[in-house]
């Protein structure tokens, strides 16, 4: 199956909750392991989630904050491994307004394919003009995600698995 993400939009009430009770996030995000639909709350990134961290950054890991908050960097890791990231509403609010103003050709500027392959990103690959599209196209839902989550005053949780 291999290593996926998704995220959800939670209030602070949940936050709290997840933060005592990591494994809740698990129930959440995945209430019974079922990829998520259109009418889903959850934003499932699949096994995108490195591949889009890297046109965000042009880190594997880490990055500028707070765009590299919307994956991989920033907020609050709990739970065995750290597998579950939790961001407060004014962490969402920073990471959207970051991705707010990121352009396709801002996300381009890190897509040298070869270079995605020598890296070794965890990404479910080929590195072709179909995946950067995907990507490009999953960017578009995570800054709209990110955007309704600060206009909502929501945290963000992210789940790692």
């Amino acid at each position: 199956m291999g290593m996926t993400a998704a995220l959800l939009r939670v209030g602070s009430e949940q936050l709290d909750c997840i933060a005592a009770t990591p494994t809740l996030a698990f129930e959440l995000v995945w209430p019974e392991r079922e990829p998520s639909g259109p009418s889903s709350p959850v934003l499932d990134l699949d096994k995108n989630w490195n591949g889009l961290h890297y046109l965000i950054t042009g880190s594997v890991r880490g990055g500028p904050q707070p765009q590299s908050s919307a994956i991989l960097g920033g907020g609050t890791w709990v739970g065995e491994d750290d597998a579950v990231k939790l961001l407060t509403p004014n962490e969402v609010r920073e990471v959207a307004g970051a991705l707010l103003v990121l352009t396709s050709g801002d996300l381009l500027r890190n897509w040298p394919p070869g270079f995605f392959a020598r890296i070794r990103l965890y990404f479910h690959g080929p590195y072709d003009e179909e995946a950067r599209d995907e990507l490009l196209a999953l960017f578009a839902e995570l800054r709209d995600y990110y955007a309704a989550a600060a206009e909502a005053g929501q945290g963000m949780l992210l789940v790692l698995a």
